[in-house]
């Protein structure tokens, strides 16, 4: 519409290239604004090393960023709650549209944030940011428990030392003489965390055969 109105000379030089920065200005803001929102949307790949964690998106942008441990201490990992606005059809009686606020976790790292999670794998990955990233700012203490479940008798969390996720629970020495328990560290794999955490009777299995003294390559310590 600009270059026609410029072609006819209706519109003068300056005000045709003011109104053509401010439109592709509009364009840059609406493009990017719209990649972080398919970013929220999409999964991210969040990988975990025994010294650093790196964060990549399915999109463009945000960037993808990748942090090594800091043995001087920097920023800490925390859970960041935010409120969204989004409009959505009014259900009372007078109809029409109202604004919906829904409050939604973020990790945040210094400047950085990832999200929106699920509350649940915010604290997780908060605590693992902070085993990992923070190993030389941290205290003596080895791990780090992330969930308890009491009825169960386990616990999830990561080893400060390594980065990696473990499963504790109390065993015997010999699998049998209940009177003599202690809480014994098992390591367990990511996907195991993951599964363990959203449905703990799932590894029903897995802590029975530890304490039939099972799984003893998978004991930390």
């Amino acid at each position: 519409m600009l270059s026609g109105q410029q072609a006819s000379t209706s519109v003068p030089p300056a005000e045709f290239w003011i109104g053509a920065a401010i439109m592709v200005c509009g364009f840059v803001v609406l493009f990017v604004a719209a990649l972080y929102e398919m970013s929220n949307a999409l999964p991210r790949r969040i990988t975990i090393l025994p010294g650093s964690i790196s964060v990549k998106s399915a999109t463009p942008l945000p960037f993808s960023f990748e942090l090594a441990r800091d043995k001087k201490g920097g920023p800490a990992a925390e859970v960041h709650h935010r409120t969204h606005k989004n409009y959505g059809v009014n259900e009372n009686s007078t109809g029409g549209y109202a604004t919906i606020r829904s409050r939604k976790s973020y990790v945040r790292l210094g400047t950085r944030f990832i999200g929106p999670l699920d509350n649940g794998d915010a604290k997780a990955l908060v605590a693992a940011i902070n085993a990992v990233l923070r190993k030389g700012a941290s205290s003596d203490q080895r791990f780090t428990d992330v969930v308890v479940y009491r009825s169960q008798q386990f616990t999830l969390g990561i080893d400060n030392e390594t980065g990696a996720h473990y499963l504790s629970t109390l065993i015997t020495k010999d699998g049998r003489h209940h009177l003599a328990e202690y809480e014994a560290y098992f390591r367990i794999a990511p996907d195991e965390f993951t599964r363990f955490r959203d449905d703990p009777a799932s590894a029903a299995v897995f802590i029975a055969t530890c304490r039939r003294n099972g799984n003893r390559d998978r004991l930390i310590g």
